[in-house]
């Protein structure tokens, strides 16, 4: 009977101290749970450990593979979508470089062919041809230039530029300056007008200047005070003689008025004190009042 109670007794021991081993490992468990670093994960074994390239971790638990179009090099809480231009399949550690005269699509999953109008010459997905370029066919690594006299349309060929407007050699159609015209369309350079012209509103064709003006560059301009031209496409103004002035539209001469003379081109001008000018065509002839 003692025999027997000492072995019961043993066994008790032994169940309690298996009791606490157990507890203590648990709480063990529960410490190393609370200890894991952000984007690791616990394993059955208690451990902490992180996910390996192309994972992730998707929970506390558990390490899931990166979707498609998307890649992780370790360690990762999320996966990373693929740069612009390059792809990956599922599960990738890294993306690969669709190459020269290709982009990536939308999800980042498969390479196409850059359309006409866009190019790509690297890594960095396609890109919309520069303004005065073009790419007509797909899977362009690079743009061409429109020559002189046209310009790019919608980035996929040229034009030729308008009439009124010229293009040298960047692809840009643009007007051609005052006094300038382009009369076909085109045009590389635009042309200067002769004198006593100047360009219309839009560069297509040289118009007369008016009476009353005059023009030497292309572009009309009024005629200088006591000068005038009395017809249109004038080179240059003519002077009014002594005792006249330009009328006021500048298209002629008329005489000074009583009271007024001109020896010059500046205009009538009144009479200087104790003068008057009294003869019937109103010349630069002034008499004294003196006798």
């Amino acid at each position: 009977a003692i025999t027997l109670m000492l072995s019961l007794r043993s066994l008790l021991l032994v169940a309690l101290v298996v009791a606490a081993v157990t507890l203590q490992c648990t709480a063990s468990r529960r410490a190393r749970r609370s200890s894991c670093a952000p984007c690791e994960v616990l394993t059955s074994a208690g451990d902490c450990v992180a996910c390996g390239p192309g994972t992730y971790a998707s929970s506390a638990s558990a390490c899931s593979l990166c979707a498609a179009g998307t890649y992780s090099d370790g360690d990762a809480c999320a996966c990373t979508p693929c740069p612009a231009g390059s792809v990956s399949g599922a599960g990738a550690a890294e993306c690969q470089a669709c190459g020269c005269g290709h982009g990536a699509s939308n999800n980042g999953t498969t390479c196409v062919m850059c359309p006409a109008g866009e190019y790509s010459s690297s890594a960095e997905g396609c890109t919309a041809c520069p303004e005065g370029e073009f790419s007509s066919a797909p899977g362009a690594c690079a743009c061409d230039v429109c020559g002189p006299g046209t310009q790019a349309v919608n980035g996929t060929g040229c034009a030729w530029c308008p009439v009124g407007t010229f293009s040298a050699d960047n692809g840009v159609c643009q007007p051609c300056p005052a006094g300038e015209v382009a009369p076909y369309s085109g045009s590389h350079e635009c042309e200067l007008c002769p004198c006593g012209t100047e360009s219309n509103s839009d560069r297509t064709a040289c118009v007369y200047c008016p009476a009353g003006e005059f023009s030497v560059n292309g572009v009309c301009q009024v005629c200088p005070v006591g000068e005038y031209s009395s017809n249109d496409g004038a080179c240059e103004c003519d002077e009014c003689g002594p005792g006249t002035e330009a009328n006021s539209s500048q298209t002629g001469c008329e005489l000074c008025s009583p009271g007024t003379f001109s020896a010059d081109l500046g205009g009538c001008r009144p009479c200087p004190a104790g003068t008057i000018s009294r003869s019937e065509e109103h010349t630069s002839e002034l008499q004294s009042l003196r006798k």
